[in-house]
């Protein structure tokens, strides 16, 4: 069965598909499709994973003695939503200072005029340093640290290379 151009021209041009046609460029398309998809996957960059069973000993082993006799410099714990919560949540516990749930809006108002030198900020990277860079005169906590950052955490554990991190709690 073929469709064919109301003139009924049957010239290379105006004719219409078959359906063998059509199965062959959907399966040249498919393949297409995976080749891509294959090319895209070795051109990304490895993936590393930080599971709770690393990050939670980082925190308790590592950053909390790090940070247990400096905790009264500190007016509270402040971490940029989704990355830093978490963190942010457990030095409050620890340290025994208050979780500062502002919004970030409120919090680039508060660096705008200074008012952050004494908030904890925590986050899960510092990579290109653009979440951090309006907080950049507080006290940066991060696990992970890339070169690129704009921002260098005034304390990190791990340098990113070029491997993408996967946070457990991205999962």
């Amino acid at each position: 069965f073929t469709t064919s151009s109301p003139t009924c021209d049957s010239s290379p041009e105006t004719r219409g598909f078959s359906f063998l046609d059509i199965r062959v460029t959907s399966l040249s398309n498919i393949l297409l499709f995976k080749a891509l998809k294959e090319q895209e996957a070795s051109d990304m960059p490895e993936k590393r994973l930080y599971p709770w069973s690393e990050f939670l000993p980082d925190m308790y082993e590592r950053i909390i003695p790090e940070l247990k006799p400096r905790a009264k410099e500190f007016i509270g714990v402040w971490g940029p939503a989704r990355g830093g919560v978490i963190g942010a949540v457990i030095l409050s516990h620890h340290l025994d200072l208050p979780f500062l749930t502002y919004p970030r809006w409120v919090m680039r108002i508060l660096a705008f005029v200074r008012l952050t030198r004494r908030v904890l900020i925590f986050d899960d990277i510092a990579d290109t340093g653009k979440t951090l860079w309006p907080y950049r005169r507080s006290f940066i906590v991060t696990p992970f640290y890339h070169r690129q950052s704009i921002v260098v955490p005034n304390i990190w554990l791990h340098e990113k290379k070029d491997a993408y991190i996967d946070f457990a709690w991205e999962k």
